[in-house]
């Protein structure tokens, strides 16, 4: 086994062959004799994952009907053995409230088969969700969206606002122009309501 501290460790050679592990267990000993490390590796097999800080562990576990996990098969054993891990790391992940002045809780367990595919549901869609501060899923994807839109709208409210200026200024122009309007109260809704009447009619002669 390789993980941490423990390097070419064999349980049966320094605990005992007949030192086997039951459906609850309590590990305890003097600090940094290994006891985290060790919860980890089971910890491992809870999540179906390998702990960020060893990632480049090696180790293997037989259970009792002989089949062995090891780090390579952690998804075939994460659902079906319903293992449990009570250490520092738990109490930091999910009793950080005891700490944290917001007071937040985090669900640790969920009780009953129905409520199991529930909580699978519920983690495939927060999977799907993503996070913008992750840069994935359709949260990541909405914010992007959103920000490009903002961006296309304000390109439009310029090109928009930098048209009506040059219609304004047409507008003005025709107003003191008494060959071609004699109203002094032509202006830009005016030119806005001749426009579409002007494209409608024939091809206009150069006069």
């Amino acid at each position: 086994m390789k993980f941490g501290r423990f390097n070419n460790y064999l349980w049966d050679k320094t605990i005992g062959k007949d030192e086997t592990f039951e459906k609850l267990n309590i590990i305890y000993g003097r600090n940094y004799s290994g006891k985290t490390l060790l919860a980890r590796i089971f910890k491992c097999i809870e999540d179906a994952h390998l702990h960020k800080n060893y990632e480049d562990c090696d180790f293997a576990i037989t259970l009792n009907d002989a089949r062995i996990i090891t780090q390579y098969n952690l998804l075939d054993f994460g659902t079906e053995n319903k293992m449990r891990v009570y250490n520092t790391d738990f109490v930091k992940e999910n009793l950080s409230w005891l700490d944290n002045d917001d007071g937040t809780i985090k669900p640790f367990t969920i009780l009953g088969a129905k409520n199991v595919k529930l909580d699978k549901q519920i983690k495939d869609i927060e999977e799907k969700l993503g996070k913008e501060e992750e840069q994935k899923g359709l949260l990541f994807e909405l914010c992007e969206k959103t920000k490009a839109y903002a961006g296309k709208n304000a390109e439009h409210d310029m090109k928009k606002n930098d048209l009506d200026n040059k219609l304004r200024t047409k507008a003005r122009s025709i107003k003191n122009n008494a060959s071609i309007y004699s109203y002094p109260t032509y202006q830009i809704n005016s030119i806005k309501g001749d426009i579409p009447s002007a494209t409608e009619t024939a091809i206009l002669t150069d006069e």
